[in-house]
């Protein structure tokens, strides 16, 4: 890892990824595991960036 190296956090299906363009992602099953390897990054020195977060649905019942 370069200090100067952006990496992002994506949402990808049921998984979550987190990569630098040019190298391969590291895929997590949940956001919180994600953004916890991000915050690692970060306290090394890197750039991170969320793309996007899930956005909670009400379904008809809970309206």
């Amino acid at each position: 890892m370069r200090r100067d190296t952006l990496y992002y956090v994506v949402p990808v299906g049921e998984t979550w990824i987190v990569r630098a363009i040019g190298s391969a992602p590291e895929r997590f099953p949940t956001l919180e595991q994600a953004l916890s390897a991000a915050e690692t990054l970060t306290a090394r020195g890197a750039n991170v960036r969320v793309l996007s977060r899930p956005v909670a649905v009400a379904t008809a019942a809970e309206a």
